[in-house]
């Protein structure tokens, strides 16, 4: 039942928020399926209007929004109301790229850190996607993408050393070019958000606080 009512809810959610392709060439969608030996089952529906995103999924039982515009970075649960709302660190505010999206970005990281296309994989029905590979001393990590300007990701296979876990994220569903207002990308007037400086969140919560599905968004890549 609870399947069935996520499926209507979805179809109707791209009804409403996609309008005529081509309106807005920098609009995104797509849905991530995380699974893996150490970590439970996650599924996340994400949204990105050139840089800003928005991601809801559920979490403990508990529907999390996301959303990252701008200089902050706002998490929401819906049920409450309340959440949270942290100033992005420079190193995030320069990373962002206004013609990307800010998800499904798994072979431009991979790419910086050294990985290589290694081959093809079948998806099944005679197609393929173009395979890349890192191997490093955290682990092993592999892409699947298509073969376009603007890549679509179809799945991420990581395999962490320390934990000795393999961890898999597939995206499906994947849109591109529709209309979104740009409200959808804000938290409800009403919603009771705390704010914090960046040195202040660091301080109290720590860089891995839980629930932070997007570290590099607010910390920004890793100073080499």
């Amino acid at each position: 039942m609870h399947g069935r009512k996520r499926g209507s809810w979805l179809a109707a959610a791209v009804a409403l928020w996609c309008g005529a392709a081509g309106a807005q060439a920098e609009t995104w969608y797509a849905q991530r399926i995380s699974s893996g030996e150490c970590v439970p089952l996650r599924i996340e529906d994400l949204w990105s209007r050139g840089a800003w995103l928005r991601a809801e999924t559920v979490i403990g039982g508990r529907p999390i929004v996301t959303i990252v515009r701008g200089d902050r970075y706002t998490t929401l649960d819906r049920l409450s109301g309340s959440g949270v709302s942290v100033k992005r660190h420079p190193n995030a505010l320069a990373a962002d790229e206004p013609k990307g999206r800010p998800f499904g970005n798994e072979l431009r990281e991979l790419q910086r850190a050294g990985g290589e296309r290694v081959g093809e994989e079948e998806l099944g029905g005679g197609a393929k996607c173009a395979l890349w590979r890192l191997t490093s001393n955290e682990g092993r990590t592999e892409v699947c993408t298509s073969q376009e300007d603007s890549p679509r990701i179809f799945f991420v296979r990581r395999w962490d050393r320390a934990s000795n876990c393999n961890l898999q994220w597939r995206y499906v569903q994947w849109l591109q070019d529709f209309e979104v207002k740009g409200n959808f990308f804000a938290a409800p007037a009403k919603a009771k958000i705390e704010n914090y400086s960046y040195e202040d969140y660091v301080q109290s919560l720590g860089q891995s606080a839980a629930g932070l599905a997007f570290p590099l968004l607010l910390h920004g890549p890793r100073e080499e």
